[in-house]
């Protein structure tokens, strides 16, 4: 896992220090001076070396449902690359046991909020593509 519950606290705290270090490309400090706030920071997971976003997280951050989020994906299957978007079994009980969470990777979650059509999504989309570029850039470091 990357970042979950707290530790946004400390991602915004990075983002603060890079938005200040003259080595991070101005533009991407100035995205992370508007963008990432101790509020605006999903859960986002490390899965088979790939930064993901489970479903239900990613239904939060666009402001709709999850059965939103896993109705478009599967009316659209046939567009997400098996590299992008990854299947999870999911450990709940009852009849959420048999639902498999979907984990999406930054262009999955970019794909999606286009099919979506919500302004706010894509909005969203935008902030969650900095947080992206800003952990791959704390990673490459």
């Amino acid at each position: 896992m990357i970042i979950q519950g707290n530790s946004s606290c400390e991602l915004f705290k990075i983002a603060n220090f890079l938005s200040d270090y003259p080595y991070f490309p101005k533009e991407e400090r100035m995205a992370v001076q508007t963008s990432v706030r101790k509020d605006s920071i999903p859960d986002i997971f490390l899965y088979k070396g790939k930064m993901v976003i489970p479903d239900y997280e990613l239904a939060h951050y666009f402001g709709v449902k999850n059965e939103t989020i896993k109705t478009v994906f599967e009316s659209h299957r046939d567009l997400f690359p098996r590299d992008i978007v990854f299947m999870a079994s999911n450990s709940g009980t009852g009849k959420n046991k048999k639902q498999k969470t979907i984990l999406f990777t930054e262009q999955s979650a970019t794909l999606l909020a286009g099919l979506i059509k919500n302004t706010d999504a894509v909005k969203a989309n935008m902030r969650l593509l900095r947080v992206f570029r800003l952990l791959d850039y704390i990673i490459a470091v």
